[in-house]
């Protein structure tokens, strides 16, 4: 609460951890603080806003930097590779992948690191995955060593030796694995509380952060659900403010049957939106309006259609960088660089911030406008 009478107090929030579900939750949440602060005629020392996928990092104490994406793909095709150096290494790494860098001779001879990065990719999702249940490679062939049809501890054994090998490496670098970071403080039972930490609308998380907050010790923690509050809805959720499954399952839907509008394909349900929204008549701005989808190939269907409608729409997942256009156009250059082929060239010149610079009359004969046809028809004629 505001300490003062609007004369100057101060509403002190610093000793607070608010986690939220998604980064523009956290900005706006910011953004009301600052205008009740406003109102009170006070001035606002805000609490920490975070995602959940922050969170695990502020419950234990880090030992070194920890390292990034790319670092852990280097390290684990830098492992793979070592790791089948061996015949008999590299037997076991052939019962879980189909191809291997190298042929089928011995050894690793015969490739680069480069060759693994495709391998090592998979392999860093996986084990991300994995930890963020709570678990390492061996962990896993530990329980499936005979609880299966078949039994599947080999190939788990092989990649936990992998992983130890890339665990290895990363400390020697001075980096920590983000995901074995957390598994190693669950082991020492160095996980604490950063003060008051308040779970706002988190509705699911993983394993292991599920276990951290089980066990860390110090501060308080709080969990706010925003749900129906009807008796007995707090059946609803867990002591984290999650839900849980099996009750919802059983739970009447608070929506009646009329107003579902049954459609096939995502163009048709873009466009059942758009009639959706274009009844409310504007009485909402957009920013009060959010859509929620099942599948994410509905989204490039919204896109398309609500900005007809003049709807803006963002998605709130954000662009991955690997759609950014920078990117797309140095991965165009690599790929015709590669093997010059025509369909590489086709497309690289067909980028959206290239094909302007090639129109550009720089000291030189400028390209017809419909240069692109010219460069399909020679095609033709070659």
């Amino acid at each position: 609460e505001p300490q003062g009478d609007g004369g100057g107090g101060e509403a002190r929030m610093d000793g607070a951890v608010v986690v939220l579900p998604g980064s523009r939750a956290g900005r706006r949440l910011k953004e009301l603080l600052v205008e009740a602060a406003a109102e009170r005629g006070v001035r606002l020392v805000p609490p920490a806003v975070v995602t959940q996928g922050v969170l695990p990092e502020l419950l234990y104490e880090l030992d070194g930097p920890l390292a990034s994406g790319t670092v852990r793909r280097l390290v684990w095709g830098e492992a793979l590779r070592d790791a089948a150096g061996t015949p008999a290494a590299r037997e076991h790494l052939s019962r879980i992948f189909a191809a291997l860098p190298g042929g089928a001779g011995a050894g690793s001879g015969g490739s680069t690191l480069g060759d693994w990065f495709p391998l090592a990719r998979e392999l860093s999702q996986l084990a991300r995955t994995v930890a963020a249940g709570g678990y390492r490679f061996r962990d896993v062939a530990e329980r499936c060593g005979g609880s299966l049809l078949f039994d599947d501890a080999p190939r788990w054994r092989t990649l936990a030796r992998v992983q130890d090998r890339v665990e290895a490496r990363l400390e020697e670098l001075g980096y920590g694995d983000p995901d074995l970071s957390r598994l190693r403080a669950l082991d020492r039972g160095a996980v604490r509380l950063p003060g008051d930490v308040w779970l706002v609308g988190v509705a699911e998380m993983t394993g292991v952060l599920r276990r951290m907050l089980a066990e860390a010790r110090d501060g308080t923690l709080r969990a706010l659900v925003h749900g129906p509050g009807d008796p007995g809805a707090e059946a609803l959720y867990d002591e984290l403010g999650c839900v849980r499954v099996e009750a919802w399952s059983a739970h009447e839907p608070p929506v009646p049957d009329e107003a579902i509008r049954m459609v096939d394909r995502p163009a048709h349900q873009a466009e059942a939106v758009a009639e959706i929204l274009a009844a409310l008549g504007g009485r909402y701005a957009p920013d009060d309006v959010a859509i929620g989808v099942p599948s994410s190939e509905v989204v490039p269907a919204l896109e398309q259609r609500l900005p007809k409608s003049g709807v803006p729409v963002r998605d709130a997942a954000g662009t991955p960088l690997s759609a950014a256009g920078p990117f797309r156009l140095l991965r165009g250059v690599a790929e015709f660089v590669a093997d010059r082929r025509w369909e590489a060239f086709a497309a690289l010149v067909r980028h959206p911030d290239l094909a302007p610079a090639l129109e550009a009359e720089e000291g030189g004969e400028a390209l017809p406008g419909d240069w692109l046809t010219c460069l399909d028809l020679s095609l033709i004629h070659i």
